[in-house]
């Protein structure tokens, strides 16, 4: 839990000092904002308050808004930056309620309150020349007990291509790298002792295999299976019996309507926009409260030299290069 404070606060530093979209030559290209698609930070920067400031960069997290949903049993609190296009940022909460609602109506018990932090920049981007400093190498990343981070760039209109194989991928959804995060969380909660333990381990090589068949993330280390998994059990994938076997071995999450075994044979649904989330999450979406607070006291803590090196950390579905 300390290690996990550790990086949050880390991850939120170096977000917050080297985030943003700036302007090296004064003047951003007349076609910005048609790089919208690749890099949904330029339609930030585009809206900015101050035009004739040629950078922009997150807001102080002290700052920001608070936004509050009870999806089924579970109290949702979004912690976003209240300088982010408001259209954005609904896309943002959209995608979060929307993983939300699917893991609850799958019959997954989620901790409660779950918190996700939405920075506006989670990478530098240099105008015109389109250089990129990745200040956070993750489009998600879950922090122990129940904090999910999410990069701006889940809202961009095509995958990158150097994204492995994953169940997100497959899916095509936005929502699918979330639901691999609450796997995460929902691991984690059920076996915290395990789950820490297993970032330690590797797949012996027939489980690999075994592993292999859901995804090549699901096989590089216990904890990406079990998440994986549980994303394609959320979404109603296949799961062969030998999946769903190593899958219990290892602890992960069960859901209380579940069936002994999942039905075999059965494939993954097919969303084919990224960006977009289905109508049934407006009515969620409705009852959102917002409120501008400080953010919980990890997330402004002083940074801490933990060495890295020693912990191998989650890391998410699409990996730049």
């Amino acid at each position: 839990m300390e290690q996990a404070d550790v990086l949050f606060s880390e991850h939120m530093e170096n977000i917050q000092q080297q985030g943003g979209v700036f302007d090296e030559e004064g003047s951003h290209r007349p076609h910005a904002a048609a790089l919208g698609d690749e890099f949904p930070e330029i339609r930030s920067f585009l809206a900015r308050s101050d035009k004739n400031n040629p950078y922009d960069t997150n807001s102080d997290p002290r700052m920001a808004v608070k936004i509050s949903m009870n999806i089924g049993a579970t109290q949702v609190e979004i912690y976003a930056d209240p300088a982010e296009p408001a259209n954005l940022q609904e896309q943002r909460v959209m995608q979060i309620a929307d993983a939300v609602s699917r893991v609850h109506d799958a019959g997954f018990k989620i901790p409660s309150p779950m918190q996700f932090y939405l920075p506006k920049y989670t990478r530098g981007i240099h105008l015109p020349s389109l250089k990129v400093d990745n200040s956070w190498n993750s489009l998600a990343e879950f922090y122990a007990p129940n904090r999910i981070m999410l990069s701006p760039e889940l809202l961009r209109t095509f995958i990158p291509p150097n994204a492995p194989d994953s169940v997100a991928l497959r899916l095509k959804n936005a929502s699918a790298p979330i639901v691999h995060e609450i796997g995460h969380c929902l691991h984690f909660a059920q076996a915290p002792e395990s789950y820490s333990d297993l970032f330690h381990t590797r797949l012996a090589r027939q489980y690999e295999r075994t592993a292999g068949e859901v995804s090549e993330y699901g096989a590089r280390n216990p904890n990406e299976f079990v998440a994986e998994t549980f994303t394609a059990v959320t979404f109603k994938g296949v799961i062969t019996r030998d999946q769903w076997n190593l899958y219990q071995a290892l602890g992960g999450p069960l859901s209380a309507r579940q069936a002994p075994t999942p039905t075999i044979g059965r494939t993954l649904a097919q969303n084919s926009n990224l960006s977009v989330v289905e109508h049934r999450t407006a009515g969620a979406a409705a009852r959102m409260q917002p409120a501008v607070g400080r953010l919980p006291d990890a997330a402004a803590s002083a940074p801490s030299s933990w060495n890295r090196r020693n912990h191998e950390v989650e890391r998410p579905h699409f990996r730049r290069k």
